[in-house]
């Protein structure tokens, strides 16, 4: 029974690593020349969509900036959960 629920747990943690690590990472946009620098809010998008070099915001083509410290942040808590879940199951069991 617990191999199954260590499985299950495990099966769950690597599926939210996946949708943090790749399909929501956080970003914001850098955009203009000069003093004209605008930086917008942190937003969450596919990592591939960073890649793209064809939009233009005010005639300016922005850079996708990954926030690399608020990702690092959001896999640090999520590996904490599931450590506590599974060590809760595992006291849990004796």
């Amino acid at each position: 029974m617990n191999n199954i629920i260590n499985k299950t747990l495990l099966s769950i943690y690597g599926i939210m690593l996946l949708l943090i690590g790749v399909l929501l990472v956080p970003y914001h946009i850098v955009g203009g020349r000069g003093n004209e620098i605008t930086i917008s809010d942190a937003k969450y998008a596919p990592i591939w969509k960073l890649m793209n070099g064809r939009d233009e915001i005010n005639g300016f083509h922005p850079i996708y900036e990954l926030q690399i410290q608020r990702l690092l942040y959001e896999i640090l808590i999520l590996t904490l959960i599931f450590l506590v879940l599974y060590l809760l199951l595992k006291k849990h069991e004796k």
